[in-house]
């Protein structure tokens, strides 16, 4: 084999490699928007260039005739253009990697930056006068001249380049994109070095092959962005796109469908049915749009992002009348209903408060078996920003301590006076003033931190009584709820005890409340907790009995002391006699098994009336007092002792 036959071979094999890969990235480019995509193929349209340059320029190079020099020289000239491109295009896709560009640059350094490239640019564009880089001879054969080897010190010079700014931006690069880097430096230096030394060997080309797929595998790989399931866009995909758009500050519309009855086609059909349905679905999504950013950005939602404001508003229109109507799946007619959220402007929440924002308008929809659409306007989006402003003062507060505990007291209809009470968490925000403790404490859940805030605020409750003895000889006890998260992680009631201890306090002072759906739904783990709690004395108060449906088997196998009926109970317990039926009788069982009964929400006369009547133990609600902070607590609880 000839050593012409050779060098065709290695770049007819790249160009095939090329060619496949271009394919590969092309059919899945709908993932495209994150910002090395453009550069990426940029550098791929190049390579391609290069190689099919360099394949003719050697095929009529190989072929000199005196009426081929004005051709070649042509050839050569964009041959070189293209070779001299493709160093800066690799610089500026590996400062996208570590999320620059060339913009952010100091002018200087850009200018230090580019000089090689434009240096050789005039040099190229001048060469036909000064034959510096290379001459086509009358007969038409190749002259190497006396300067040729520029071009292999300009791609050396950006090899050292590259290789110093992926150190210097080692921390944002990663250990993975840092090595996926050197690798490629390692493959294009190792054979610009061995080509410029040893002129026959075109290697070249085949080594922007090589470079091109392995940046394919590494990071531009459209299948790994592709949802196994339904073949819709995923997750990681979508955050991408977000924060291109986000950063490049273009509007976009986003449009999302929550299938919120996919949970009971699993159980009713059966897992490998519903996934058909999902696929179906999702197939059908992907037709009402013409926008290929379709994902899937978890188990049951399917998200378009779109670019129009008119294509936004007629997606919407066309889920709504899909989802209104029986969806035919093998034969069955399933009347699907699903929640369906628009959120315009999107861009203006940052890619990182989008996906946050959609699981607060999926939040806002009514469960019903109605497909109904919520929009995110701006009264919408002003309550979850005064949610995010919520959550980012959470961890202000829990680093400062800045919660205060409050206590309502408890009034006993027997004794005729205040024997107990509620300790209950209280926030209040600079300029927002006080936040609902149903809102921070869900927040807090959300984040993981409410067993932080939880032993903050029993803390104060234990030097309370530490520092008021007295309390002690007038009220039975101090209640203090108990999450789901706090009564469920491991250690954590051991240190409520430890708290105790540290403060000198008898355990059976407190009084723990467990809500019915906790009781109910981790039965297991909270008989694990129940017991630390029976050893050392605690007493066990049910929150929130008749505020779901309770599991009365698993509930009175718990040692409660006390149960309090939920305020929902009382709601039409004067204007209808089954209400009222109702509560009298829940109340009478519940006493017969020996238990404390403490009815909560009471505000009026009547209603006090009626629970003395009915045997209740205690009430706790307004009509006796609203929860109070501290020193109006003590002087309230004094007064009436």
């Amino acid at each position: 084999m000839s050593t012409m036959r050779y060098n065709m071979d290695f770049l007819v094999a790249a160009l095939i490699f090329l060619i496949v890969l271009w394919h590969h990235f092309m059919k899945q480019r709908q993932y495209a928007g994150n910002k090395t995509e453009k550069t990426f193929q940029i550098f791929m349209l190049l390579g391609i260039g290069d190689i099919i340059l360099d394949m003719v320029s050697t095929v009529v190079i190989d072929n000199s005739r005196p009426e081929f020099s004005r051709i070649l020289y042509v050839i050569l000239v964009l041959f070189y253009l293209c070779q001299l491109l493709i160093p800066p295009v690799l610089y500026l896709y590996s400062l996208a990697l570590a999320g620059w560009s060339v913009e952010e640059k100091l002018p200087g350094v850009r200018c230090l930056l580019l000089l090689p490239t434009v240096v050789l640019t005039v040099l190229i564009m001048g060469n036909f006068q000064t034959g510096l880089l290379f001459s086509v001879s009358a007969n038409g054969a190749y002259i190497r001249g006396p300067l040729y080897l520029m071009m292999y010190m300009q791609a050396v010079w950006y090899g050292l380049v590259i290789g110093g700014e992926s150190i210097r931006n080692y921390q944002k690069l990663g250990k993975r994109k840092f090595g996926v880097i050197w690798e490629i430096l390692f493959i294009m230096v190792s054979c610009v070095l061995l080509q410029g030394f040893y002129q026959e060997v075109l290697l070249t080309g085949f080594a922007i092959a090589l470079c091109l797929m392995v940046l394919l595998l590494a990071f531009q790989n459209p299948y790994v962005y592709t949802d196994n399931l339904t073949g819709l866009l995923d997750m990681q995909c979508f955050q991408e796109w977000t924060e291109e758009q986000c950063r490049r500050k273009r509007e976009i519309y986003v449009a999302v469908v929550d299938l919120r009855q996919l949970k009971q086609l699993n159980t009713i059909y059966g897992v490998p049915w519903a996934d058909c349905f999902l696929k179906k679905i999702a197939g059908q999504v992907w037709e009402f749009t013409e926008s290929p950013y379709v994902y899937r950005i978890s188990g049951k939602r399917i998200l378009i992002g779109m670019y129009s404001f008119e294509e936004y508003e007629a997606v919407l229109q066309k889920l709504l009348r899909y989802f209104s109507h029986p969806i035919a799946m093998e034969g069955e007619e399933i009347l699907f209903s699903a929640a369906i959220c628009g959120i315009p402007y999107g861009n203006q929440l940052g890619s990182e408060n989008l996906l946050n924002y959609v699981e607060y308008l999926t939040a806002l929809v009514p469960r019903t078996q109605e497909t109904l659409l919520v929009r995110g306007d701006e009264y919408v989006k002003h309550g979850f920003l005064r949610q995010k402003t919520i959550e980012a003062y959470l961890y202000r507060a829990i680093e400062e301590d800045l919660f205060e505990v409050y206590y309502q007291p408890v009034y006993s209809i027997r004794e005729k006076r205040f024997v107990t009470a509620e300790a209950l968490s209280r926030l209040h925000h600079p300029g927002l003033g006080p936040i609902s403790p149903e809102i921070f404490i869900r927040i807090a859940e959300q984040n993981g931190q409410i067993n932080e805030i939880g032993l903050l605020q029993f803390r104060k409750v234990c030097q309370m009584v530490q520092k008021c003895p007295e309390i002690m000889q007038q009220l039975k006890n101090i209640k203090y709820n108990l999450s789901p998260a706090q009564l469920l992680k491991k250690g954590y009631v051991g240190q409520l005890l430890g708290i105790i201890r540290e403060h000198g306090l008898e355990p059976s002072f407190f009084q723990f409340e467990i809500t019915e759906t906790v009781a109910t739904e981790y039965k297991e783990e909270v008989y694990e907790a129940v017991e630390v709690f029976v050893k050392d004395g605690i007493g066990l108060c049910m929150d929130d009995f008749g505020s779901g449906y309770a599991n009365l088997n698993a509930v009175l196998k718990l040692p409660f002391q006390c149960i309090k009926m939920d305020r929902s109970m009382l709601n039409g317990i004067r204007q209808h006699k089954v209400a009222g039926e109702f509560y009298r009788n829940i109340v009478t069982i519940l006493r017969q098994q020996g238990y404390t009964i403490v009815a909560e929400g009471v505000e009026e006369q009547e209603e006090v009336e009626l629970m003395e009547a009915w045997g209740v133990d205690m009430i706790q609600g307004y009509y006796f007092s609203r929860p109070l902070p501290v020193e109006e607590f003590l002087k309230k609880i004094r007064e009436a002792g």
